[in-house]
């Protein structure tokens, strides 16, 4: 459908005109247009009782003199639509949004831990986003992760949105392929050729304040065009150089406007951010590897082996100090929001039986155990067991008990007592 001499639309919606249209891009957020027009009276039922939602909408920029090459302004998904038929007269309002809301459904979201030290940030991004079917351009994490990067019930939006803030970047959705693709970090844009006059320039000066009382300030240029340029594109003025870090499209009164945001590169930084809810959280795995009192851990969650050995640290210190074995369960504690720094401090092994609170256990995978209790210590392993009780009794049992000393055993009580079903026998020398 033409909207004008310059533009047209493709989409399922019954529109027959449309007189307003928004779009907005900005880096860290998914694009959105806005639509509002006249839609067809003469359609059945069942086209107006179709649901829209979900399906694609694209807007395309072509000139009015022929000679301009096409482009797509808008190219995404929709997620709201209006229909309104009032005394035969059609209304409809739309809400679109780029294709990158696929990696932002809050139902969706992942539990997946990257472990291996020697994998990048950049390898990362396109794991995570392969695993939505969607494309990722990185201009920013070539470093090595070095320490284990968790997406803890997050979406792959916010989980990529949050580390490359670790390296001053952002996310930008594509808006031109209809697909779920983004850059992870700053696109490389071009450098703008139009001549901007004074007239189409305005400035805003921004500035935050902290506790020293100095305020860091912040200037931003917006700036009016016909044009259509890209996140990223370059533009200079009075000899520095800018970055479109943002812009809106307005079409009303049958004129499309852009207006972009122009600043330095580093003052659009974005601070970094952290998954709060790793604060205090203990994630349960598998030890795979033992290491110098490191365990290399499978997370209980995560289908990839892992990679990266967690100090041990048991919460009871030097008292019990030992090392799980591999095969045993153990507990990687988080004590802030930065999961990558992580320790193991507990170990459990698994039961048949759920173990009662009161029982403090210590259990080898050949099933050995060391058990305390409000009333006893009691060790066993296989059939020989002893156990230590709180009124001064010490039980040892099993089926074949031994004592050897290389020098002197000596037992003293008041009573001795000694029984044995074939004999009791004693040698000397």
């Amino acid at each position: 459908m033409e909207i004008n001499q310059e533009m047209s639309l493709e989409t399922e919606i019954p529109f027959q005109s449309v007189t307003d249209l928004r779009l907005h891009w900005e880096v860290g957020q998914h694009a959105t247009m806005g639509l509002y027009g006249g839609s067809k009276s003469s359609c059945q039922g069942s086209e107006w009782e179709r649901d829209h939602c979900g399906s694609m909408i694209k807007l395309l920029f072509h000139g009015g003199d022929g000679r301009s090459q096409e482009d797509i302004l808008f190219h995404g998904v929709v997620q709201a639509v209006d229909l309104i038929k009032d005394n035969g007269i059609g209304e409809a309002r739309v809400q679109a949004s780029s294709a990158s809301v696929f990696f932002d459904k809050k139902d969706d979201a992942l539990c997946r831990a990257f472990t291996d030290p020697d994998q990048s940030y950049q390898q990362v991004a396109r794991q995570i986003v392969g695993q939505r079917s969607g494309s990722v351009i990185c201009t920013i994490g070539q470093e090595k992760i070095k320490r284990p990067l968790i997406c803890y019930r997050e979406t792959p939006w916010g989980f990529l949105k949050r580390i490359a803030s670790h390296h001053a970047g952002y996310l930008i959705p594509d808006i031109k392929t209809g697909r779920p693709a983004i850059w992870f970090g700053m696109r490389k844009g071009k450098l703008v050729e139009e001549e901007i006059r004074s007239s189409d320039l305005g400035v805003e000066i921004k500035k935050t304040y902290t506790g020293s009382g100095k305020g860091v300030g912040k200037k931003i240029y917006r700036w009016t065009s016909r044009h259509s340029y890209l996140l990223g594109d370059i533009v200079r003025l009075d000899g520095m150089r800018y970055i479109i870090w943002a812009m809106d499209a307005v079409f009303r009164g049958g004129e499309l406007l852009f207006t972009y945001k122009l600043a330095e590169e580093a003052s659009i930084q974005t601070p970094i951010s952290y998954n709060e809810s790793f604060t205090g959280m203990s994630l349960w795995g598998k030890v795979e590897e033992v290491r110098d009192e490191k365990v290399r851990v499978t997370f209980d969650f995560d289908p990839e082996k892992g990679k990266y050995f967690y100090p041990w640290m048991p919460e009871t210190g030097n008292a019990s100090y030992t090392v799980p074995e591999v095969g045993a369960r153990v507990a990687v504690y988080f004590k802030d929001h930065d999961e990558r720094e992580g320790i193991a401090v507990r170990c459990m092994v698994q039961t048949e039986r759920q173990e009662k609170p009161e029982e403090k256990l210590l259990r080898s995978l050949d099933g050995s155990i060391v058990m305390m209790t409000d009333h006893h210590l009691k060790m066993q392993a296989a059939e020989e067991m002893m156990r230590m009780m709180d009124h001064s009794k010490i039980d040892i049992k099993g089926d074949r008990i031994e004592v050897d000393a290389a020098g002197k055993i000596r037992i003293k009580a008041e009573r001795i007592s000694l029984s044995g079903a074939l004999g009791i026998r004693g040698t000397a020398g």
